[in-house]
Protein backbone atom coordinates (compact mmCIF):
# COMPACT_ATOMS: atom_id res chain seq x y z
CA UNK A 1 0.00 0.00 0.00
CA UNK A 2 2.50 2.48 0.44
CA UNK A 3 6.05 1.57 -1.14
CA UNK A 4 6.27 1.57 -4.51
CA UNK A 5 8.96 -0.04 -7.25
CA UNK A 6 9.80 2.88 -9.19
CA UNK A 7 12.13 3.95 -12.22
CA UNK A 8 14.39 6.94 -11.69
CA UNK A 9 16.47 7.53 -15.42
CA UNK A 10 18.93 5.02 -15.50
CA UNK A 11 18.06 3.29 -12.06
CA UNK A 12 15.85 0.82 -11.74
CA UNK A 13 14.23 -0.68 -8.69
CA UNK A 14 13.61 2.64 -6.49
CA UNK A 15 11.68 2.30 -3.96
CA UNK A 16 9.73 5.46 -2.67
CA UNK A 17 7.03 6.15 0.48
CA UNK A 18 4.03 7.21 -1.12
CA UNK A 19 1.54 7.51 2.07
CA UNK A 20 2.89 8.40 5.48
CA UNK A 21 -0.11 7.49 7.54
CA UNK A 22 -2.31 10.75 7.80
CA UNK A 23 -2.04 11.32 4.00
CA UNK A 24 -5.13 8.47 3.28
CA UNK A 25 -6.65 8.41 6.96
CA UNK A 26 -10.47 9.30 5.70
CA UNK A 27 -9.82 6.66 3.39
CA UNK A 28 -8.89 3.99 5.56
CA UNK A 29 -11.45 3.21 8.09
CA UNK A 30 -12.89 0.21 7.50
CA UNK A 31 -9.79 -1.19 6.93
CA UNK A 32 -8.06 -3.90 8.96
CA UNK A 33 -4.74 -3.54 7.19
CA UNK A 34 -4.28 -0.07 8.17
CA UNK A 35 -4.78 1.99 11.34
CA UNK A 36 -7.58 3.67 12.21
CA UNK A 37 -8.21 8.10 12.90
CA UNK A 38 -7.68 8.59 17.23
CA UNK A 39 -5.63 5.37 17.20
CA UNK A 40 -1.79 4.55 17.04
CA UNK A 41 -0.76 5.99 13.30
CA UNK A 42 1.15 3.68 11.10
CA UNK A 43 0.32 0.46 9.56
CA UNK A 44 0.16 -2.17 12.21
CA UNK A 45 1.93 -5.19 10.55
CA UNK A 46 5.37 -2.69 10.86
CA UNK A 47 4.67 -0.96 14.02
CA UNK A 48 7.69 -1.60 16.28
CA UNK A 49 6.35 -2.50 20.01
CA UNK A 50 7.55 0.14 21.48
CA UNK A 51 5.73 2.84 19.88
CA UNK A 52 2.72 0.54 20.34
CA UNK A 53 3.38 0.35 24.19
CA UNK A 54 3.42 4.61 23.94
CA UNK A 55 6.75 4.91 24.14
CA UNK A 56 9.01 7.52 21.55
CA UNK A 57 10.33 6.05 18.33
CA UNK A 58 13.28 6.57 17.13
CA UNK A 59 15.67 5.39 14.52
CA UNK A 60 15.16 1.61 15.74
CA UNK A 61 11.67 1.72 15.58
CA UNK A 62 12.49 2.84 11.71
CA UNK A 63 14.71 -0.06 11.61
CA UNK A 64 11.81 -2.45 12.90
CA UNK A 65 9.41 -1.31 9.82
CA UNK A 66 12.19 -1.73 7.51
CA UNK A 67 12.74 -5.50 8.74
CA UNK A 68 9.03 -5.72 8.57
CA UNK A 69 9.36 -5.19 5.11
CA UNK A 70 12.31 -7.04 4.37
CA UNK A 71 10.26 -10.35 6.12
CA UNK A 72 7.01 -10.02 3.91
CA UNK A 73 10.11 -9.48 0.45
CA UNK A 74 10.93 -12.56 1.43
CA UNK A 75 7.65 -14.80 2.64
CA UNK A 76 5.14 -13.15 1.33
CA UNK A 77 3.64 -13.01 4.41
CA UNK A 78 3.80 -10.26 7.43
CA UNK A 79 5.97 -11.40 10.63
CA UNK A 80 2.45 -11.65 12.35
CA UNK A 81 -0.51 -12.54 12.37
CA UNK A 82 -4.04 -12.91 13.85
CA UNK A 83 -7.50 -12.68 13.23
CA UNK A 84 -7.89 -8.98 13.83
CA UNK A 85 -5.68 -5.86 14.34
CA UNK A 86 -5.65 -6.69 18.35
CA UNK A 87 -4.45 -9.94 18.09
CA UNK A 88 -1.68 -9.22 15.52
CA UNK A 89 -0.30 -6.23 17.78
CA UNK A 90 -0.62 -8.58 21.15
CA UNK A 91 1.17 -11.19 19.09
CA UNK A 92 3.80 -8.71 18.54
CA UNK A 93 4.50 -7.56 22.29
CA UNK A 94 4.15 -11.02 23.26
CA UNK A 95 6.52 -13.20 20.82
CA UNK A 96 9.21 -13.14 18.41
CA UNK A 97 8.43 -13.71 14.36
CA UNK A 98 9.34 -17.21 13.25
CA UNK A 99 12.14 -17.63 10.92
CA UNK A 100 11.61 -16.71 7.59
CA UNK A 101 12.94 -20.33 6.30
CA UNK A 102 10.52 -21.61 8.96
CA UNK A 103 7.67 -19.72 6.53
CA UNK A 104 9.19 -20.96 3.52
CA UNK A 105 9.84 -24.56 4.12
CA UNK A 106 13.34 -24.12 2.33
CA UNK A 107 16.72 -22.56 3.99
CA UNK A 108 17.65 -19.33 3.69
CA UNK A 109 20.70 -17.39 3.78
CA UNK A 110 21.74 -17.99 7.32
CA UNK A 111 23.27 -13.91 7.25
CA UNK A 112 20.67 -12.58 5.26
CA UNK A 113 18.04 -14.45 7.82
CA UNK A 114 19.91 -13.46 11.05
CA UNK A 115 19.81 -10.06 9.82
CA UNK A 116 16.10 -9.80 9.22
CA UNK A 117 15.29 -11.01 12.85
CA UNK A 118 17.45 -8.95 14.67
CA UNK A 119 15.43 -6.36 12.86
CA UNK A 120 12.42 -7.26 14.45
CA UNK A 121 13.73 -8.17 17.79
CA UNK A 122 11.13 -6.44 20.41
CA UNK A 123 13.64 -4.89 22.05
CA UNK A 124 15.50 -1.92 20.91
CA UNK A 125 18.80 -2.25 21.89
CA UNK A 126 18.90 -5.61 20.62
CA UNK A 127 18.62 -4.09 16.64
CA UNK A 128 20.66 -2.17 14.83
CA UNK A 129 21.07 1.04 15.93
CA UNK A 130 20.75 3.29 12.76
CA UNK A 131 19.71 2.90 9.39
CA UNK A 132 23.14 3.31 8.75
CA UNK A 133 24.04 0.15 10.79
CA UNK A 134 21.90 -1.49 8.94
CA UNK A 135 22.86 -0.51 5.39
CA UNK A 136 26.44 -1.55 6.33
CA UNK A 137 24.96 -5.28 7.33
CA UNK A 138 23.07 -5.48 4.45
CA UNK A 139 25.76 -4.70 1.84
CA UNK A 140 28.33 -7.19 3.94
CA UNK A 141 25.70 -9.98 3.04
CA UNK A 142 25.12 -8.87 -0.59
CA UNK A 143 29.07 -9.08 -1.02
CA UNK A 144 29.59 -12.27 0.75
CA UNK A 145 26.53 -13.97 -1.24
CA UNK A 146 27.86 -12.14 -4.58
CA UNK A 147 31.54 -14.08 -3.77
CA UNK A 148 29.79 -17.11 -3.67
CA UNK A 149 27.87 -16.78 -6.63
CA UNK A 150 30.66 -16.11 -8.47
CA UNK A 151 32.94 -18.80 -6.98
CA UNK A 152 30.27 -21.57 -7.48
CA UNK A 153 30.19 -20.48 -11.62
CA UNK A 154 34.13 -20.69 -12.15
CA UNK A 155 33.97 -24.03 -10.41
CA UNK A 156 34.46 -26.98 -13.00
CA UNK A 157 31.22 -29.54 -12.28
CA UNK A 158 33.45 -32.38 -11.83
CA UNK A 159 35.46 -30.84 -9.17
CA UNK A 160 32.55 -29.38 -7.22
CA UNK A 161 31.13 -31.36 -4.11
CA UNK A 162 27.51 -30.10 -4.75
CA UNK A 163 27.18 -30.39 -8.64
CA UNK A 164 26.81 -33.90 -9.07
CA UNK A 165 28.65 -35.53 -11.78
CA UNK A 166 25.70 -36.33 -14.46
CA UNK A 167 26.68 -39.60 -16.73
CA UNK A 168 24.59 -40.93 -19.40
CA UNK A 169 24.31 -44.48 -19.61
CA UNK A 170 22.58 -45.61 -23.25
CA UNK A 171 20.12 -47.81 -22.54
CA UNK A 172 20.59 -50.98 -24.14
CA UNK A 173 18.27 -52.65 -26.61
CA UNK A 174 16.61 -55.57 -25.52
CA UNK A 175 17.21 -58.46 -28.11
CA UNK A 176 15.18 -61.02 -29.18
CA UNK A 177 16.62 -64.60 -28.57
CA UNK A 178 17.71 -66.33 -32.03
CA UNK A 179 16.28 -69.88 -32.95
CA UNK A 180 18.60 -72.48 -32.77
CA UNK A 181 20.27 -73.91 -35.84
CA UNK A 182 18.15 -77.02 -37.42
CA UNK A 183 20.32 -80.17 -37.07
CA UNK A 184 19.93 -82.12 -40.62
CA UNK A 185 17.66 -84.97 -39.84
CA UNK A 186 19.69 -87.96 -40.09
CA UNK A 187 18.19 -91.42 -42.11
CA UNK A 188 19.39 -94.56 -40.82
CA UNK A 189 20.54 -96.91 -43.74
CA UNK A 190 20.85 -100.71 -44.36
CA UNK A 191 23.97 -102.43 -43.47
CA UNK A 192 23.58 -104.69 -46.68
CA UNK A 193 22.86 -101.55 -48.44
CA UNK A 194 26.10 -99.85 -48.11
CA UNK A 195 28.68 -100.32 -51.14
CA UNK A 196 32.37 -99.81 -50.96
CA UNK A 197 33.95 -96.90 -52.14
CA UNK A 198 35.83 -97.56 -55.20
CA UNK A 199 39.45 -96.29 -55.04
CA UNK A 200 40.53 -93.87 -57.34
CA UNK A 201 44.01 -94.43 -58.66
Amino acid sequence: ENLFVTRAGPERDLVKVLDFGLARMNDVEHDSALTHTGRVVGTPAYIAPEVLMGHTADARSDVYALGAVLFRLLTGVSPFSGANQRAMLVARLKRDPSPPSAILGAALPHDLEDLVLRCLQRRPRDRFASATELAEALAAVEARLTLVATRRRREPVEDSAEAPTLIYVPKKRRQKPRPAPRRPELLEADPDTLVDPVPTF
